[in-house]
């Protein structure tokens, strides 16, 4: 698939056009493309928040037929320097601070859009390997929490 392959994807190319969101988040984890047993935890060096862009949207329920559950979907893009760093092929769409403005335009054009769909690497980024036990889909992570996790590797900046 090509960067900007969803632009022709049916069910999110709408979603780009009326309803795009800016998802801020104080970390992310990630898999190597070829393993699930690794984990690792990526966040800015400089602690702190950083933003992802996606898109949401509200289902219909089938049998009521109501709006019901609003739902959002982050965006990926090509690897950036810390997801190449964990053998990842795909990183979330991170949108400067700086942009938020402009990526939730409405008017925005596809061409113009088009520029966010890169890697960013404006960031510097720590890099832990974590025990996969940790994440459960139960847990509710928090930036105060990160301290609960124990990594197994040294950090890496990259």
């Amino acid at each position: 698939h090509g960067p900007f392959e969803i632009f022709k994807n049916k069910e999110i190319a709408p979603l780009l056009k009326t309803s795009r969101a800016v998802i801020p988040v104080s970390h992310f984890f990630e898999s190597p493309s070829d393993s699930s047993k690794q984990k690792f935890l990526i966040k800015p060096e400089s602690g702190g928040v950083f933003f992802l862009g996606g898109v949401y949207t509200q289902f219909i329920d089938g049998d009521s037929g109501e709006l019901s559950i609003p739902s959002f979907c982050i965006l990926t893009t090509a690897a950036n320097k810390a997801t190449k760093a964990v053998n990842h092929a795909r990183c979330p769409l991170i949108i400067e601070e700086a942009d938020i403005e402009d990526y939730l335009n409405p008017a925005l054009t596809e061409s113009q859009l088009s520029k966010y769909f890169k890697p960013n690497n404006n960031i510097d980024y720590s890099v832990f390997e974590i025990d996969a036990t940790q994440l459960k889909d139960d847990n509710l992570f928090t930036p105060e929490s990160l301290s609960d996790f124990n990594p197994i590797s040294e950090r890496v900046i990259v």
